[in-house]
């Protein structure tokens, strides 16, 4: 008899969306019901914020969790969505957390002082003359944007609104809250991320979390082909189980 799937509610890392992430849904729906949640500017279907913040993120993501009308779910944020997570006023149905290669804030980057400056330039620039849609149309923000795959690099500039874009980059550079649920955890983490630091994220989980289980794969943290095969390749089913396994006693 085949084991009934648990809710799984997941939203994006920056600067993705389901479009770009159809990969890692399909892997992940082998185990979940996966109900995606692309945020406010990320994809066209979704009218961008006036103001962002993660706060207001945070507002979104509570509101669309609540039409969903979930009995029970798991909440999974990607990188950046995790501090949006983080934000959000959960209920009782949550049962846990998955944190995949969060972003907690700033402290926990791993960039170069001459990169951080560059980039934190190049936005502040960008936001005083109000050039976003210039800056967008020619495709001047390639350094920003952390792949090289074209495809995805398409679907970037075609989908996501230049302004939700910049303000966030701007918002991730200069976030330093340190939010934290009451909710039992699940730390998915690479020990080579390349962007966020693995110690010092292992650290803020095991001082913050009451509840964590952390488990080891070796996506990075922008993958180039982010296929269903990718996922299965670095993700492995000794840790599905071990995740599955942990989450039957909190479900």
């Amino acid at each position: 008899m085949q084991k009934k799937k648990y809710n799984l509610v997941l939203t994006h890392s920056f600067p993705t969306n389901s479009i770009i992430l159809k990969g890692l849904i399909e892997f992940l729906s082998d185990y979940f019901n996966v109900y995606f949640i692309n945020l406010p500017g990320f994809t066209k279907k979704v009218t961008p914020m006036q103001n962002i913040s993660i706060e207001g993120y945070a507002e979104f993501l509570e509101k669309e969790i609540k039409n969903l009308h979930l009995d029970k779910y798991v909440l999974g944020g990607i990188s950046f969505s995790h501090c949006v997570v983080s934000k959000t006023d959960l209920d009782n149905n949550c049962r846990a957390i998955i944190a995949m290669e969060p972003f907690v804030n700033k402290s926990a980057l791993v960039v170069k002082n001459k990169e951080l400056f560059l980039f934190k330039t190049t936005v502040k620039v960008i936001k005083l003359l109000r050039i976003y849609s210039y800056i967008w149309k020619k495709q001047h923000l390639n350094k920003f944007l952390k792949f090289s795959n074209p495809e995805i690099l398409d679907i970037i500039y075609r989908e996501i609104d230049p302004k939700t874009f910049i303000d966030t980059t701007d918002l991730i550079f200069s976030y330093s809250d340190k939010s934290w649920l009451n909710k039992p955890h699940i730390l998915v983490a690479n020990k080579d991320d390349k962007k966020v630091s693995y110690s010092k994220n292992l650290k803020l989980f095991r001082e913050n979390v009451n509840d964590l289980l952390v488990v080891n794969t070796t996506v990075e943290h922008f993958p180039d082909f982010m296929t269903k095969d990718y996922f299965r390749n670095h993700i492995s089913k000794k840790t599905i189980d071990k995740m599955m396994e942990w989450l039957d006693k909190r479900y």
